[in-house]
């Protein structure tokens, strides 16, 4: 029996107190509603009473034309969520479907929204407080870019991003539009998000990719130091600075690149984000990537270690190999390796208490580096027009090894690199940058004295 006699359901978003789901989940109130569903609190009268968030989806409420669609968004949320671990996600750990409603049981956070906080906020937030929950965003992102393939979250705002009381914790939620990344794709199938926080490719004219991350976490950003709504113009950002004079040029600066149309023209990903507005390394931001999650019906648990290894430099376009990892295995103990990065490649895959060193290689033929960005006016501006073309800059790169021991426990361990172009491509680019220059120049001085030498025959 999935659906208790206790249950009072008359439509979308109106189970009853004290009703009962699969006869396992208590309803205790409902705590938000939407046009296709709500979301309740309730009791877990199998896990100690265990209250939980229930996010409810019904079939009744949506088009016929629309219904598939979005009961696969549904299901993949859950499933997404599901699979990955990290402090600052809400986890899913059950899902079912009860006649016409579809159900998915999450983690109960005690807090408010970020967008909530702002209804009411008069001042803007203090520039370090912002910075804390940045840090949080960014980590978290860092996570979900750093999958196999990479996940764009696409719907960053503020009633997105929980603030657990007392504790300042950020959750983020609603996985709903979360894609993986697809290379070669020119432009999303379907286009969703919200305006003033979605950027301008996210609107069909191109593939949403991890810049498009960091816009949204710009557009936020903004908000929450300026007060200034980001649907006031679309696409429009004036420097944060100019709004708020507490701000530091460089986070205002940081963001002001963060939010640009063109995503060419933003910082290639979440680390050179947080590099900008700080000055810190992206390795500070994998501190805060530890947890456990909850146990599965075949016993296991996963958790990630959070100690971060640091690779150190590399020079990208060779294979090369690049020192060893040690696994701690208990006697007796064997797991197997699993590289969820293309660049990252393991000598072998089972390791045990005896031989737990594994040679490590750096496979970096694809990775492709981020182009210089000069900014300033005049000359600047004019070598920026080529070396963001021609001139690749260095990058971090993030990786992940999955470790599955025979006691079920898996855990994952975080490897940066910290990836340098090739000096031939460097030299060549900054050569051709120069050349086409002089040409340029040649050409214009050509024309005026062209000019001159006309104008001085009449």
């Amino acid at each position: 029996m999935l659906f208790s006699s206790n249950v009072g359901r008359t439509s979308s978003g109106r189970l009853l107190g004290a009703s009962t789901l699969v006869e396992r989940y208590v309803i205790l109130e409902q705590i938000a509603k939407g046009g296709m569903g709500a979301i309740y609190r309730a009791m877990d009268k199998r896990l100690a009473e265990r209250i939980v968030a229930i996010k409810e989806m019904s079939e009744t409420v949506i088009a016929p034309a629309e219904r598939e669609h979005v009961l696969e968004l549904f299901k993949r949320e859950a499933e997404l969520l599901a699979k990955l671990q990290h402090p600052n996600l809400v986890r899913v750990t059950d899902t079912f479907k009860v006649n016409d409603a579809h159900y998915m049981v999450m983690e109960y956070i005690p807090g408010k929204t970020l967008q909530a906080l702002l209804d009411g906020k008069q001042e803007p937030y203090p520039e370090e407080q912002v910075l804390n929950w940045a840090k949080q965003l960014c980590s978290v992102l860092l996570y979900l870019h750093a999958q196999n393939p990479p996940i764009i979250y696409r719907d960053m705002k503020p009633s997105n991003i929980m603030i657990v009381d007392d504790i300042d914790e950020i959750k983020l939620i609603d996985f709903g539009i979360a894609r993986y990344y697809k290379p070669g794709k020119r432009k999303d199938t379907i286009q969703f998000g919200t305006d003033g926080y979605a950027p301008p490719e996210q609107y069909g004219k191109a593939q949403t990719d991890i810049r498009s991350d960091v816009y949204a976490l710009g557009a936020v950003l903004h908000q929450l130091l300026t007060l200034r709504d980001p649907q006031t113009v679309l696409f429009q950002f004036p420097p944060a600075k100019t709004l708020n004079s507490k701000i530091s040029k460089r986070v205002s600066d940081a963001i002001s690149r963060a939010v640009e149309p063109n995503k060419e023209n933003r910082p290639p990903d979440v680390a050179a984000f947080w590099s900008d507005l700080t000055g810190h390394p992206a390795a500070e931001l994998m501190t805060a990537e530890q947890g456990t999650a909850p146990d599965t019906q075949k016993g296991t648990r996963e958790s990630d270690s959070g100690s971060l290894l640091d690779l150190g430099h590399i020079t990208t376009g060779i294979t090369q190999p690049h020192g060893s990892l040690r696994i701690p295995l208990s006697k007796g103990e064997t797991a197997k390796l699993v590289s969820e990065t293309p660049w990252l490649q393991l000598e072998r895959t089972v390791v045990n208490a005896d031989q737990q060193d594994v040679r490590v290689a750096l496979c970096t033929t694809g990775v492709k580096h981020p182009c210089l960005r000069v900014q300033g006016g005049g000359i600047q501006k004019w070598a920026d027009a080529h070396t963001r073309f021609l001139v690749p800059i260095p990058q971090t790169l993030l990786g992940r090894v999955r470790v599955e021991r025979d006691s079920g426990v898996i855990d994952h361990i975080p490897i940066l690199v910290h990836a340098d172009p090739p000096g031939w491509q460097v030299t060549g680019g900054w050569a051709m940058t120069i050349g086409l220059m002089l040409t340029e120049a040649g050409v214009v001085l050509g024309t005026l004295s062209a000019v001159l030498v006309a104008l001085s025959s009449y």
